[in-house]
């Protein structure tokens, strides 16, 4: 497996674009965050159930950024069709890929 080495802090450039309409996603979000409660390591574990009953999905993927960056764009959505998307989360990369 493959392992990139984050070499500083995050740095996102803009902050979101959105569907017209948001008020169901919100309340939805409002409700999943409502039930989660965890330790940082096992957030995304205690994530997965709360979002898909109150039907909202995270969706990631990456893009070279470029000057040694790979940058992530995340998107929110909700079965409304309103969905969030934020990024580009840029983030340096070390010069170094790491093999396990």
């Amino acid at each position: 497996m493959n392992q990139l080495i984050e070499t500083s802090g995050p740095i996102c450039s803009r902050m979101a674009d959105q569907s017209v309409n948001l008020g169901d996603l919100f309340v939805a979000l409002s409700k999943a965050q409502g039930e989660m409660h965890a330790p940082v390591k096992d957030v995304w574990e205690a994530c997965r159930k709360p979002l898909a009953n109150h039907s909202l999905c995270i969706s990631q993927w990456p893009i070279e950024g470029g000057d040694g960056t790979i940058a992530i764009y995340t998107l929110l959505g909700h079965e409304s069709g309103q969905w969030i998307e934020f990024g580009p989360l840029s983030i340096p990369m070390a010069n170094q890929l790491l093999t396990n």
